[in-house]
């Protein structure tokens, strides 16, 4: 189970506004819509992959077999803490950014809480940035049926083309 203490949307939200949707600050109440819109790609973006997509800070509660974890969410870009019923363990990180395990846990652990910054905090890869771009768009041309930030439509295609190197399997984050 992953549970998200902390969630900062990347820098880029503000480009894809300006260069992708053409609204600029000083069109007030258009940006503010606008950035929901992107905010809202972004979520659906990461939904879709069934991964953290947002530079965000989760807790995750993750079984152990063999020494061995496996993080449900990637890129990892910092452990802040791994513990072990309440107890801090010595552990090793190793993974990219599809896949990211924990290794080397004491014998006899089952199950570890890991306390992570997981997304794409600087570098977020293009696929993704125009998949969002694309949604985003969608989003803002029928921004009247999306206020509530619900989906009323199917995914773009060829948003879910640019996403699906990104999926995470087998699902349920």
């Amino acid at each position: 189970m992953i549970t998200i203490l902390e969630h900062n949307y990347p820098n880029v939200v503000e480009d894809i506004v300006a260069n992708h949707l053409r609204v600029q600050p000083s069109d007030e109440e258009l940006y503010t819509s606008a950035v929901q819109c992107v905010h809202n790609a972004f979520d659906v973006a990461s939904d879709y992959c069934n991964r953290v997509l947002i530079p965000s800070t989760a807790s995750m509660t993750i079984g152990v077999e063999d020494g061995v974890a496996q993080l449900p969410t990637a890129p990892i870009s910092e452990v802040i803490s791994v513990k072990a019923n309440g107890v801090d363990v010595e552990y090793r990180l190793i993974g990219n950014d599809k896949t990211a395990y924990i290794t080397e846990l004491p014998a006899g652990v089952t199950s570890i809480e890991v306390v992570a910054k997981v997304g794409y905090s600087k570098d977020i890869p293009g696929a993704i940035y125009r998949a969002v771009a694309l949604i985003a768009g969608t989003f803002f041309e029928f921004r009247s049926d999306n206020l509530s930030g619900t989906i009323t439509s199917e995914l773009p295609m060829s948003a879910k083309s640019l996403l699906n190197a990104y999926r995470s399997y087998p699902y349920g984050l």
